[in-house]
């Protein structure tokens, strides 16, 4: 463990972490009340953390030579984070690392109609600690991935019905699927038919026969790939029988989010138009052309099967409704209420 700071000199031999405050021994320690800046690395492959803190008791060596032990005052906020970030690191390389906590919670889908690469990397994902679900052709695995929503498909390209050019679409096409991350299996060598996955959306290859790691260390790949993307964009996607339209709209209000929300259900689709959290827009159907704007979001309001997208993007429609959102809400609420009585 090595810490070093402004006025600290060496590796320091012992460190005693609280939840604001260091115990570090220093040869040259600083004045009392002095601010330093200290750095903390819990070892060569742990996250290096920065604090900013103050000096505060200095005790003197028992016997000539030894360190001084310097008691510091990591400052609130950074001192809070230093702890959380070195106690998450443990507790990490304790349990397996971070490795092993994603892969117990990531679902595979492979689709291959060859049935020995289909069991071959089905067994190479489950020895690994994913979830795996199969799937023998291309419609076969756009039904699967629309019913299980798994965080990764595995796909071969050449099988029978629908291939794997054609599931990529698909995915590609569909709001629910359209971020989830496809690695192909496949013995194309053909440079231009890459290039033509690449362009379709495709996230990698993996050339057949695969073995274990090369397997594994794409897929880890891909997915640390994907969730970076995820949690440096904005955009939300999942089922609505866990996050009611309801919940989606205020939260959009709230944030005052200017994106494009897309509902799906059986036989149905809505896209609705926000700016600033306002509703602009709501596309319904031909279906519902008669209905007025704020009429369509009621109708919406009662979905509570199906799925959704909300991604942020540049929107010019003009404003249909003019009603703040929460009015929409409230005045929904309100007429269910007196329906229900």
């Amino acid at each position: 463990m090595n810490l070093t700071g402004s006025q600290t000199t060496g590796p320091v031999t012992t460190l005693e972490l609280e939840l604001s405050s260091l115990v570090v021994p220093m040869a040259n320690p600083p004045t009392p009340g002095a601010l330093v800046t200290v750095n903390l690395r819990l070892s060569s492959t742990a996250p290096s953390i920065t604090s900013l803190a103050r000096v505060g008791t200095v005790e003197a060596p028992e016997t000539e030579g030894e360190p001084y032990h310097v008691h510091l005052s990591l400052f609130d906020v950074w001192g809070k984070q230093a702890a959380e970030q070195l106690t998450q690191y443990i507790d990490e390389a304790a349990s397996g690392g971070e490795d092993e906590r994603v892969r117990n919670n990531v679902k595979v889908l492979v689709v291959d109609d060859s049935t020995r690469y289909r069991e071959m990397a089905q067994r190479i994902m489950r020895e690994a600690g994913f979830e795996v679900i199969t799937a023998t052709n291309g419609l076969e695995g756009l039904s699967a991935a629309l019913k299980h929503q798994p965080s990764m498909v595995l796909t071969d390209i050449t099988m029978p019905g629908m291939d794997g050019w054609q599931l990529l679409r698909m995915m590609r096409a569909r709001p629910t699927l359209r971020r989830m991350p496809v690695i192909f299996l496949t013995d194309l060598t053909n440079e231009e038919q890459r290039l033509r996955g690449y362009e379709l959306g495709v996230d990698d290859y993996v050339a057949k026969p695969f073995t274990e790691v090369e397997l594994i260390a794409r897929v880890e790949r891909v997915l640390e790939r994907a969730r970076i993307g995820d949690e440096q964009s904005n955009d939300m996607r999942g089922a609505l029988a866990k996050i009611p339209v309801t919940s989606l709209l205020s939260f959009a209000e709230l944030e005052r989010r200017t994106a494009v929300l897309v509902l799906e259900r059986e036989g149905e689709r809505a896209t609705l138009h926000l700016r600033d959290g306002a509703i602009m827009r709501i596309d319904l159907g031909a279906a519902y052309e008669k209905l007025t704007g704020l009429e369509r979001v009621f109708h919406v309001l009662d979905w509570t099967d199906g799925s959704f997208e909300l991604s942020s993007a540049e929107v010019l429609a003009q404003d249909t409704l003019n009603v703040p959102t929460s009015f929409a809400l409230l005045e929904h609420a309100r007429r269910r209420d007196e329906s229900s009585q």
